[in-house]
């Protein structure tokens, strides 16, 4: 069971609750004052416009997280800064998740890779 008090809040797309999935992730600085822990999500359908409508996210639990995104809480201490792409793979009549790509360094990355800093 995830502890919601632990994690604060995270910025989801609400199209990633209408069943799209993640396309990318960045974490800025905590905002404590307002729970909210830097990190925040887009969904793969997400355009400039969309993103620029604050109305388009909202606030969501780890519980929520770990639903749609729950190698968001592996990485969750990574440094700020920490910028990624969500790959995904076609395979048979299913998309399957590849990886991430970190585009600070501009290469594909590991969950061990982000925790030390992308070194």
């Amino acid at each position: 069971m995830v502890d919601d008090s632990y994690y604060g809040a995270f910025l989801m797309s609400k199209r990633i609750a209408q069943g799209m999935l993640v396309g990318y992730t960045f974490k800025e600085e905590a905002h404590p004052e307002y729970q909210y822990n830097g990190w925040t999500l887009y969904s793969v359908a997400d355009d400039e416009e969309y993103v620029s409508d604050p109305a388009n996210f909202e606030y969501v639990s780890a519980t929520t997280i770990e639903k749609y995104a729950p190698l968001l809480l592996r990485i969750y201490d990574a440094p700020v800064g920490t910028d990624l792409a969500w790959q995904y793979k076609k395979k048979l009549l299913r998309i399957e998740f590849k990886g991430l790509y970190d585009l600070a360094n501009d290469c594909e990355t590991t969950v061990e890779k982000i925790l030390q800093g992308g070194k």
